[in-house]
């Protein structure tokens, strides 16, 4: 009997490729997610009678999924990343007096900063951020007839979402104006920012 047409599989060793057999002709492998690799870019190849060659100028899986290290074959964690359950997540931000709180289920983390400081990230973080300014002053003179109030005005607020990237700045809020009897002006209560993100 005649072997014209039979076809042979080519064998499949490229770290980060989970395929491990593939038929003839040409085509595209694609690296691994589940071992943290890029599926991007793909691996151009041609498979002929069980020879494999790799017809582009990809090789090999090199590229990983972010905060995985390619020196690890993507098994470790780049600087800034910590593992957890098996998985690279982002570390912890700094700055501020930091506590941990739960929303709703949620565990977050909180930065609360009542003078000036900086909240320094090791990745890319969705934040929430709380503004509150420091109230007014209370009139010090020993009399009201002499103009002014004798209560503090209260400091104003504002909260939103953002986005903060590696060593994003937060700080303090300014603090209010203290009125004095002779018209000066000096610090008033000190402003608060606060700021949380939700603990991967």
């Amino acid at each position: 009997m005649s072997n014209t047409g039979c076809q042979k599989n080519c064998p499949v060793s490229i770290t980060g490729v989970a395929t491990t057999s593939i038929s003839d002709g040409s085509g595209q492998l694609s690296c691994d997610t589940s071992a943290h690799y890029s599926s991007t870019p793909t691996i151009s190849y041609n498979c002929s009678n069980g020879e494999l060659t790799l017809t582009g100028a990809v090789t090999s899986c090199s590229t990983c999924l972010t905060g995985y290290d390619p020196a690890s074959n993507c098994a470790g964690c780049t600087s800034g990343f910590t593992l957890s359950s098996g998985l690279c997540v982002p570390g912890a931000c700094t700055g501020g007096t930091t506590s941990d709180i739960t929303v709703s289920g949620n565990p977050y983390k909180l930065h609360v900063f009542s003078t000036d400081g900086t909240l320094s990230c090791p990745a890319t973080k969705n934040i929430d951020y709380l503004i509150v300014a420091g109230g007014g002053g209370v009139w010090n003179s020993s009399t009201i007839s002499t103009g002014g109030s004798s209560v503090g005005g209260n400091g104003g607020e504002i909260s939103t979402a953002a986005t903060v990237g590696m060593n994003g700045r937060g700080g303090g809020g300014g603090g209010g104006g203290h009125a004095t009897n002779t018209g000066g002006a000096a610090a008033g209560g000190s402003g608060v920012v606060i700021i949380r993100y939700p603990v991967n």
